[in-house]
Protein backbone atom coordinates (compact mmCIF):
# COMPACT_ATOMS: atom_id res chain seq x y z
CA UNK A 1 0.00 0.00 0.00
CA UNK A 2 1.74 3.19 -1.22
CA UNK A 3 1.18 6.58 0.37
CA UNK A 4 0.15 9.62 -1.60
CA UNK A 5 2.72 12.40 -1.94
CA UNK A 6 0.98 14.76 0.49
CA UNK A 7 0.60 11.96 3.04
CA UNK A 8 4.36 11.35 2.91
CA UNK A 9 5.10 15.03 3.47
CA UNK A 10 2.91 15.28 6.53
CA UNK A 11 4.20 11.98 7.91
CA UNK A 12 7.82 13.06 7.53
CA UNK A 13 7.33 16.33 9.32
CA UNK A 14 5.24 14.85 12.04
CA UNK A 15 8.34 12.75 12.58
CA UNK A 16 10.42 15.91 12.73
CA UNK A 17 8.22 17.32 15.46
CA UNK A 18 8.21 13.95 17.18
CA UNK A 19 4.55 14.40 17.90
CA UNK A 20 2.81 12.41 15.24
CA UNK A 21 3.35 10.30 12.15
CA UNK A 22 6.70 8.68 12.90
CA UNK A 23 6.09 5.79 10.55
CA UNK A 24 7.92 7.21 7.53
CA UNK A 25 11.33 5.81 8.33
CA UNK A 26 10.40 2.23 9.14
CA UNK A 27 7.51 2.10 6.67
CA UNK A 28 9.42 3.32 3.66
CA UNK A 29 12.39 1.10 4.52
CA UNK A 30 10.15 -1.93 4.06
CA UNK A 31 8.13 -0.62 1.10
CA UNK A 32 10.59 0.90 -1.34
CA UNK A 33 13.83 -0.31 -2.79
CA UNK A 34 16.96 1.73 -2.14
CA UNK A 35 16.34 4.93 -4.09
CA UNK A 36 19.36 6.99 -5.27
CA UNK A 37 19.60 10.61 -4.25
CA UNK A 38 17.71 12.71 -6.81
CA UNK A 39 19.82 14.72 -9.23
CA UNK A 40 17.22 17.22 -10.45
CA UNK A 41 17.43 20.88 -9.63
CA UNK A 42 15.48 20.92 -6.35
CA UNK A 43 17.39 22.34 -3.43
CA UNK A 44 18.22 19.85 -0.71
CA UNK A 45 16.54 20.57 2.62
CA UNK A 46 19.08 20.73 5.42
CA UNK A 47 17.62 23.50 7.57
CA UNK A 48 14.11 24.87 7.96
CA UNK A 49 12.64 27.73 9.95
CA UNK A 50 8.94 28.21 10.62
CA UNK A 51 7.16 30.89 12.65
CA UNK A 52 3.54 31.22 13.71
CA UNK A 53 1.82 33.64 16.09
CA UNK A 54 -1.13 32.27 18.02
CA UNK A 55 -3.74 33.85 20.26
CA UNK A 56 -2.99 31.87 23.42
CA UNK A 57 -0.90 32.23 26.54
CA UNK A 58 2.70 31.06 26.18
CA UNK A 59 2.60 28.69 29.14
CA UNK A 60 -0.63 27.04 27.95
CA UNK A 61 0.71 26.35 24.45
CA UNK A 62 4.00 25.06 25.81
CA UNK A 63 2.27 22.71 28.25
CA UNK A 64 0.10 21.24 25.49
CA UNK A 65 2.91 20.73 22.99
CA UNK A 66 5.12 19.06 25.61
CA UNK A 67 2.41 16.95 27.28
CA UNK A 68 3.87 13.84 25.66
CA UNK A 69 1.67 11.30 27.43
CA UNK A 70 -1.40 13.12 26.11
CA UNK A 71 -0.45 12.76 22.44
CA UNK A 72 -2.82 9.76 21.95
CA UNK A 73 -5.70 12.04 23.05
CA UNK A 74 -4.67 14.97 20.85
CA UNK A 75 -4.00 12.74 17.82
CA UNK A 76 -6.14 9.68 18.59
CA UNK A 77 -6.15 8.22 15.07
CA UNK A 78 -2.37 8.23 14.88
CA UNK A 79 -0.93 7.42 18.29
CA UNK A 80 -1.13 3.88 19.61
CA UNK A 81 0.86 4.60 22.74
CA UNK A 82 3.56 6.74 24.31
CA UNK A 83 5.91 5.03 26.73
CA UNK A 84 8.13 7.28 28.82
CA UNK A 85 11.39 5.39 29.31
CA UNK A 86 13.40 7.93 31.25
CA UNK A 87 13.06 11.36 32.90
CA UNK A 88 16.07 13.37 34.05
CA UNK A 89 15.93 16.84 35.58
CA UNK A 90 18.93 19.16 35.47
CA UNK A 91 18.18 21.79 38.10
CA UNK A 92 21.39 23.68 37.37
CA UNK A 93 20.42 24.22 33.73
CA UNK A 94 16.71 24.37 34.46
CA UNK A 95 15.91 21.64 31.92
CA UNK A 96 14.12 18.30 31.81
CA UNK A 97 15.11 15.45 29.47
CA UNK A 98 12.49 12.84 28.57
CA UNK A 99 13.24 9.74 26.48
CA UNK A 100 10.15 8.21 24.92
CA UNK A 101 9.15 5.29 22.76
CA UNK A 102 6.27 6.46 20.61
CA UNK A 103 4.19 3.89 18.76
CA UNK A 104 2.10 5.24 15.93
CA UNK A 105 -0.04 3.94 13.12
CA UNK A 106 -0.67 5.42 9.70
CA UNK A 107 -2.20 3.80 6.61
CA UNK A 108 -2.42 0.51 8.49
CA UNK A 109 1.31 0.48 9.27
CA UNK A 110 2.31 0.46 12.94
CA UNK A 111 5.84 1.50 13.96
CA UNK A 112 7.86 2.72 16.96
CA UNK A 113 10.37 5.52 17.27
CA UNK A 114 12.80 6.53 19.99
CA UNK A 115 12.60 10.27 20.67
CA UNK A 116 14.50 12.57 23.02
CA UNK A 117 12.61 15.59 24.37
CA UNK A 118 14.53 18.39 26.11
CA UNK A 119 12.27 20.88 27.89
CA UNK A 120 13.18 24.31 29.20
CA UNK A 121 9.84 25.10 30.86
CA UNK A 122 7.63 27.55 28.96
CA UNK A 123 10.48 28.67 26.68
CA UNK A 124 12.03 25.88 24.61
CA UNK A 125 11.35 22.34 23.44
CA UNK A 126 14.12 20.42 21.67
CA UNK A 127 13.27 17.11 19.99
CA UNK A 128 15.72 14.65 18.49
CA UNK A 129 15.11 11.38 16.64
CA UNK A 130 17.42 8.77 18.15
CA UNK A 131 17.07 5.88 15.71
CA UNK A 132 16.38 4.95 12.09
CA UNK A 133 17.27 6.86 8.92
CA UNK A 134 16.13 10.13 10.52
CA UNK A 135 18.54 9.71 13.43
CA UNK A 136 20.10 13.03 14.37
CA UNK A 137 17.27 15.10 12.92
CA UNK A 138 16.59 17.81 15.45
CA UNK A 139 13.70 20.22 16.02
CA UNK A 140 14.04 23.28 18.22
CA UNK A 141 10.89 25.14 19.26
CA UNK A 142 11.09 28.60 20.84
CA UNK A 143 8.08 30.04 22.71
CA UNK A 144 7.83 33.78 23.46
CA UNK A 145 5.09 36.19 24.53
CA UNK A 146 3.97 38.95 22.18
CA UNK A 147 1.26 40.91 23.97
CA UNK A 148 -1.80 38.65 24.19
CA UNK A 149 -0.25 36.25 21.69
CA UNK A 150 2.44 33.59 21.70
CA UNK A 151 5.06 33.47 19.01
CA UNK A 152 6.25 29.96 18.17
CA UNK A 153 9.46 29.72 16.15
CA UNK A 154 10.57 26.31 14.99
CA UNK A 155 13.92 25.38 13.46
CA UNK A 156 14.65 21.98 11.97
CA UNK A 157 18.05 20.45 11.27
CA UNK A 158 17.25 17.80 8.68
CA UNK A 159 19.45 14.71 8.74
CA UNK A 160 17.88 12.20 6.38
CA UNK A 161 19.98 9.36 5.07
CA UNK A 162 19.54 5.97 3.49
CA UNK A 163 16.00 5.33 2.37
CA UNK A 164 14.86 8.79 3.55
CA UNK A 165 17.38 10.70 1.39
CA UNK A 166 14.82 11.51 -1.36
CA UNK A 167 12.60 13.25 1.19
CA UNK A 168 15.31 15.89 1.62
CA UNK A 169 14.16 17.21 -1.75
CA UNK A 170 10.52 17.86 -0.95
CA UNK A 171 9.18 21.26 -2.11
CA UNK A 172 9.50 23.79 0.71
CA UNK A 173 5.92 25.09 0.32
CA UNK A 174 4.53 21.62 0.96
CA UNK A 175 6.81 21.18 3.94
CA UNK A 176 5.75 24.43 5.57
CA UNK A 177 2.09 23.61 4.98
CA UNK A 178 2.57 20.28 6.77
CA UNK A 179 4.33 21.96 9.70
CA UNK A 180 1.52 24.50 9.95
CA UNK A 181 -1.01 21.65 10.10
CA UNK A 182 0.87 20.10 13.02
CA UNK A 183 1.05 23.31 15.01
CA UNK A 184 -2.62 24.14 14.36
CA UNK A 185 -3.72 20.71 15.62
CA UNK A 186 -2.03 21.30 18.96
CA UNK A 187 -3.17 24.92 19.15
CA UNK A 188 -6.82 23.90 18.67
CA UNK A 189 -6.52 21.41 21.51
CA UNK A 190 -4.62 23.87 23.73
CA UNK A 191 -7.43 26.45 23.48
CA UNK A 192 -9.56 23.96 25.36
CA UNK A 193 -13.01 24.64 26.79
CA UNK A 194 -14.35 26.98 29.43
CA UNK A 195 -15.64 24.29 31.83
CA UNK A 196 -14.37 21.02 33.26
CA UNK A 197 -17.48 19.27 31.93
CA UNK A 198 -16.81 20.34 28.33
CA UNK A 199 -13.18 19.31 28.56
CA UNK A 200 -14.21 15.91 29.92
CA UNK A 201 -16.77 15.38 27.15
CA UNK A 202 -14.27 16.39 24.46
CA UNK A 203 -11.70 13.94 25.81
CA UNK A 204 -14.31 11.14 25.83
CA UNK A 205 -15.12 11.86 22.16
CA UNK A 206 -11.41 11.69 21.33
CA UNK A 207 -10.92 8.48 23.31
CA UNK A 208 -13.95 6.60 21.96
CA UNK A 209 -14.78 8.15 18.57
CA UNK A 210 -11.20 9.24 17.77
CA UNK A 211 -12.22 12.81 16.97
CA UNK A 212 -12.91 16.10 18.73
CA UNK A 213 -16.45 16.60 19.97
CA UNK A 214 -18.91 18.28 17.65
CA UNK A 215 -20.68 21.41 18.94
CA UNK A 216 -24.10 19.74 19.31
CA UNK A 217 -22.75 16.72 21.18
CA UNK A 218 -20.55 18.88 23.38
CA UNK A 219 -23.37 21.20 24.44
CA UNK A 220 -25.84 18.34 24.96
CA UNK A 221 -23.69 16.07 27.12
CA UNK A 222 -21.89 18.82 29.05
CA UNK A 223 -25.24 20.40 29.91
CA UNK A 224 -26.56 17.13 31.29
CA UNK A 225 -23.31 16.56 33.16
CA UNK A 226 -23.35 20.03 34.71
CA UNK A 227 -26.94 19.56 35.94
CA UNK A 228 -26.10 16.11 37.37
CA UNK A 229 -28.64 14.39 35.12
CA UNK A 230 -26.02 11.95 33.86
CA UNK A 231 -22.61 10.71 34.94
CA UNK A 232 -19.36 10.35 33.00
CA UNK A 233 -20.01 6.60 32.84
CA UNK A 234 -23.40 7.31 31.25
CA UNK A 235 -21.76 9.41 28.53
CA UNK A 236 -19.13 6.76 27.95
CA UNK A 237 -21.86 4.12 27.57
CA UNK A 238 -23.80 6.28 25.09
CA UNK A 239 -20.74 6.90 22.92
CA UNK A 240 -19.55 3.29 23.02
CA UNK A 241 -22.97 2.09 21.87
CA UNK A 242 -23.51 4.73 19.19
CA UNK A 243 -23.75 3.86 15.49
CA UNK A 244 -20.58 5.82 14.85
CA UNK A 245 -18.61 3.75 17.36
CA UNK A 246 -19.46 0.57 15.47
CA UNK A 247 -17.05 1.58 12.71
CA UNK A 248 -14.28 2.86 14.95
CA UNK A 249 -11.05 0.89 15.07
CA UNK A 250 -8.47 2.10 17.55
CA UNK A 251 -4.88 2.08 16.28
CA UNK A 252 -3.90 -0.85 18.51
CA UNK A 253 -6.90 -2.93 17.37
CA UNK A 254 -6.38 -2.93 13.60
CA UNK A 255 -5.45 -6.37 12.30
CA UNK A 256 -3.34 -7.17 9.26
CA UNK A 257 -4.75 -9.71 6.81
CA UNK A 258 -2.42 -12.44 8.11
CA UNK A 259 -3.85 -11.88 11.60
CA UNK A 260 -7.45 -12.50 10.51
CA UNK A 261 -9.14 -15.88 10.72
CA UNK A 262 -9.47 -17.79 7.47
CA UNK A 263 -13.25 -17.92 7.79
CA UNK A 264 -13.37 -14.15 8.24
CA UNK A 265 -11.44 -13.62 5.01
CA UNK A 266 -13.65 -16.06 3.09
CA UNK A 267 -16.88 -14.49 4.35
CA UNK A 268 -15.86 -10.92 3.53
CA UNK A 269 -14.45 -11.92 0.14
CA UNK A 270 -17.81 -13.53 -0.69
CA UNK A 271 -19.60 -10.28 0.18
CA UNK A 272 -17.21 -8.23 -1.97
CA UNK A 273 -17.70 -10.54 -4.95
CA UNK A 274 -21.48 -10.57 -4.57
CA UNK A 275 -22.02 -6.83 -4.08
CA UNK A 276 -19.00 -5.14 -5.69
CA UNK A 277 -18.38 -7.93 -8.22
CA UNK A 278 -14.66 -8.04 -7.43
CA UNK A 279 -12.26 -9.56 -4.88
CA UNK A 280 -11.57 -7.68 -1.67
CA UNK A 281 -8.86 -5.01 -1.43
CA UNK A 282 -6.28 -5.01 1.38
CA UNK A 283 -7.53 -1.92 3.18
CA UNK A 284 -11.15 -3.05 3.03
CA UNK A 285 -10.36 -6.55 4.30
CA UNK A 286 -8.34 -5.22 7.24
CA UNK A 287 -11.07 -2.70 8.10
CA UNK A 288 -14.09 -4.99 7.87
CA UNK A 289 -12.20 -8.07 9.08
CA UNK A 290 -11.17 -6.26 12.24
CA UNK A 291 -14.68 -4.95 12.88
CA UNK A 292 -16.13 -8.43 12.32
CA UNK A 293 -13.72 -10.13 14.71
CA UNK A 294 -14.21 -7.38 17.30
CA UNK A 295 -17.95 -8.17 16.96
CA UNK A 296 -18.70 -4.51 16.24
CA UNK A 297 -20.26 -5.44 12.89
CA UNK A 298 -21.94 -8.60 11.63
CA UNK A 299 -21.68 -9.95 8.09
CA UNK A 300 -25.16 -8.51 7.50
CA UNK A 301 -23.94 -5.07 8.65
CA UNK A 302 -21.00 -5.28 6.26
CA UNK A 303 -23.33 -6.29 3.42
CA UNK A 304 -25.47 -3.21 4.08
CA UNK A 305 -22.49 -0.86 4.21
CA UNK A 306 -21.01 -2.19 0.98
CA UNK A 307 -24.43 -2.22 -0.69
CA UNK A 308 -24.87 1.49 0.12
CA UNK A 309 -21.33 2.41 -0.92
CA UNK A 310 -20.76 4.71 -3.89
CA UNK A 311 -18.93 1.94 -5.72
CA UNK A 312 -21.85 -0.47 -5.41
CA UNK A 313 -24.36 2.20 -6.35
CA UNK A 314 -22.39 3.05 -9.49
CA UNK A 315 -22.41 -0.62 -10.45
CA UNK A 316 -26.16 -0.94 -10.05
CA UNK A 317 -27.19 2.42 -11.41
CA UNK A 318 -25.27 2.23 -14.68
CA UNK A 319 -28.03 3.42 -16.99
CA UNK A 320 -30.53 6.32 -17.02
CA UNK A 321 -33.38 3.89 -16.36
CA UNK A 322 -31.71 2.27 -13.35
CA UNK A 323 -30.81 5.73 -12.05
CA UNK A 324 -34.42 6.82 -12.29
CA UNK A 325 -35.67 3.67 -10.53
CA UNK A 326 -33.12 4.10 -7.74
CA UNK A 327 -34.03 7.77 -7.31
CA UNK A 328 -37.72 6.96 -6.97
CA UNK A 329 -37.09 4.05 -4.62
CA UNK A 330 -34.86 6.23 -2.44
CA UNK A 331 -37.56 8.89 -2.35
CA UNK A 332 -40.25 6.36 -1.35
CA UNK A 333 -38.37 4.10 1.08
CA UNK A 334 -35.27 6.02 2.13
CA UNK A 335 -33.11 3.14 0.82
CA UNK A 336 -31.27 2.43 -2.40
CA UNK A 337 -32.76 -0.17 -4.75
CA UNK A 338 -31.19 -3.62 -4.88
CA UNK A 339 -30.94 -5.81 -7.97
CA UNK A 340 -34.39 -7.35 -7.45
CA UNK A 341 -36.03 -3.93 -7.35
CA UNK A 342 -34.06 -2.69 -10.36
CA UNK A 343 -34.93 -5.77 -12.44
CA UNK A 344 -38.58 -5.66 -11.43
CA UNK A 345 -39.06 -2.02 -12.43
CA UNK A 346 -36.94 -2.41 -15.52
CA UNK A 347 -39.54 -4.94 -16.68
CA UNK A 348 -42.31 -2.67 -15.40
CA UNK A 349 -40.95 0.20 -17.52
CA UNK A 350 -40.50 -2.00 -20.59
CA UNK A 351 -44.05 -3.34 -20.34
CA UNK A 352 -45.39 0.20 -19.95
CA UNK A 353 -43.61 1.47 -23.04
CA UNK A 354 -44.81 -1.53 -25.04
CA UNK A 355 -48.44 -1.32 -23.91
CA UNK A 356 -48.82 2.45 -23.77
CA UNK A 357 -46.49 3.68 -26.51
CA UNK A 358 -46.02 0.61 -28.76
CA UNK A 359 -42.28 0.53 -28.09
CA UNK A 360 -40.04 -2.52 -28.31
CA UNK A 361 -37.15 -1.16 -26.21
CA UNK A 362 -36.14 1.64 -23.88
CA UNK A 363 -34.55 3.44 -26.83
CA UNK A 364 -37.85 3.96 -28.57
CA UNK A 365 -38.98 7.44 -29.43
CA UNK A 366 -40.91 8.65 -26.39
CA UNK A 367 -40.86 12.14 -24.97
CA UNK A 368 -39.53 13.36 -21.64
CA UNK A 369 -43.09 14.04 -20.50
CA UNK A 370 -44.07 10.45 -21.28
CA UNK A 371 -41.08 9.18 -19.30
CA UNK A 372 -42.19 11.39 -16.40
CA UNK A 373 -45.64 9.78 -16.54
CA UNK A 374 -44.09 6.30 -16.34
CA UNK A 375 -41.94 7.53 -13.45
CA UNK A 376 -45.10 8.49 -11.58
CA UNK A 377 -46.59 5.06 -12.37
CA UNK A 378 -43.48 3.42 -10.88
CA UNK A 379 -43.77 5.59 -7.79
CA UNK A 380 -47.44 4.69 -7.34
CA UNK A 381 -46.66 1.01 -7.73
CA UNK A 382 -43.87 1.24 -5.16
CA UNK A 383 -46.15 2.95 -2.67
CA UNK A 384 -48.82 0.30 -3.15
CA UNK A 385 -46.57 -2.74 -3.32
CA UNK A 386 -43.30 -1.97 -1.61
CA UNK A 387 -40.54 -4.41 -2.48
CA UNK A 388 -38.27 -4.51 0.53
CA UNK A 389 -34.70 -5.59 -0.31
Amino acid sequence: MLLKKNDKIIIIFYVLLAISFSSATLYTSTTFEDIPTPTWVLQKLTFLEFEKTLEIKQEKLFQTMTDIENFPIILPKTFVSVNILEINENKALGSIIIITEEEIQEKGIRTKFLVKHTLIPSDEHILEILDGDAKGTKVHQFFSTDGNFTKLRTTVDVNFKGILSPFSYLPENNVYHAMDTVVTTFYDYAKGHDTWEKTTIDNLFREILLRPSDKQGLEYFSGLLESNQITIDDVRFELLNSEEAKNIIKPRELKQINELREQTIMNIDDVYREILQRPYDKQGMEHYGTLLELEKLSIEDIEIQLFNSEEALNLRVNSPLYQMIDDVYLEVTGNHADWDVLFYYNNFFTNKTISDYQCTSFKCDISESQIDLIREDIKVDMLENLIIP
